[in-house]
């Protein structure tokens, strides 16, 4: 579980880091999606999913020593490859994120490694109330 947040408030955030390493033997396409569940809280959870590295990797989902990456990949910052609600994230390997790099799709190759910092925030929206969200994220490679 990389968070859990409860009794939220607007404006409340979390963030945590995921390191993802492909171990195929043949270069494949990696897409990043997800699974949501609850009763309706995702379309009020922002998410921001970026993509960086760590100098020395800390414990799972600590975000110490994370740098993003200094391309702009979407226009929404320094290594930003998502950025919207938690509803709108793409729930299957079809529409699922590429990474951004050039060339585009990127074939990940043996041993290649990636870290992503997943940051959600609570808006400012009474409809919130009451309600939940869970979200499983899923790194799906396939050959290229």
């Amino acid at each position: 579980q990389m968070f859990s947040m409860s009794n939220l408030k607007p404006g409340d955030t979390d963030a945590g880091c995921i390191v993802v390493s492909y171990a195929g033997s043949l270069p494949a396409t990696v897409r990043l999606y997800g699974t949501t569940g609850g009763t309706g809280l995702d379309q009020y959870l922002s998410l921001v999913v970026t993509r960086g590295s760590f100098g020395t990797a800390p414990a799972f989902d600590s975000c110490s020593g994370f740098a993003a990456d200094a391309t702009d990949y979407t226009g929404a910052g320094a290594g930003v490859v998502y950025t919207g609600t938690l509803r709108g994230f793409a729930d299957d390997y079809t529409g699922g994120l590429v990474d951004p790099t050039s060339p585009s799709p990127e074939s990940w190759t043996t041993g290649e490694t990636h870290v992503y910092r997943f940051q959600v925030t609570q808006q400012d929206d009474n409809a919130a109330k009451g309600l939940s969200a869970t979200q499983t994220f899923t790194w799906e490679a396939r050959n290229s």
